[in-house]
């Protein structure tokens, strides 16, 4: 509800969520919440625009461990293979969904000066992907795959 998310802002909630319910828990929701879910379930583009930190993660063990899954759930809001978003006014960007996973998950985390964003200074830990998420088909994003995962500087799977 409206009242709830300026409630959640005022008093500092950051807003830790996992894109991938969204499609995989919606036929419960709707059973259950019927149009209630409309403006009140998995509104991640609302908490953004209302100020509110958004922190993502993968749910595992329950969900797949596979975050591109999860930031193309965020996207498009459908499943893979279907076509019609689930309340599409709440999909992201790629670049919100891709922050939310980094600077949004350091920040919950309260480690933001150490990671969450490439910059001098901060824990070199990140991805090598085989394809620029930015740049392919997003209907492919949840096929992506690392090449090399680096922590602290050094290539601990992988090579590039």
């Amino acid at each position: 509800k409206k009242d709830d998310i300026k409630r959640a802002k005022d008093i500092g909630i950051i807003a830790s969520m996992q894109p991938i319910h969204c499609v995989k828990d919606r036929d419960v929701a709707y059973k259950f919440w019927g149009d209630r879910c409309k403006g009140s379930a998995y509104v991640w583009k609302t908490v953004l625009k209302e100020g509110i930190p958004l922190a993502f993660g993968t749910d595992v063990p329950v969900e797949t461990l596979n975050p591109f899954y999860s930031i193309y759930t965020a996207v498009v809001r459908h499943d893979i293979g279907e076509e019609t978003p689930w309340y599409p006014e709440e999909r992201l960007t790629l670049y919100e969904a891709f922050s939310a996973y980094t600077k949004g998950s350091s920040y919950a985390e309260k480690k933001e000066n150490i990671k969450g964003t490439i910059e001098v200074g901060k824990l070199a830990d990140f991805l090598i992907l085989e394809e620029d998420p930015f740049n392919i088909d997003i209907e492919e994003l949840y096929k992506l795959k690392p090449m090399a995962t680096i922590v602290g500087g050094s290539i601990k799977i992988g090579n590039i």
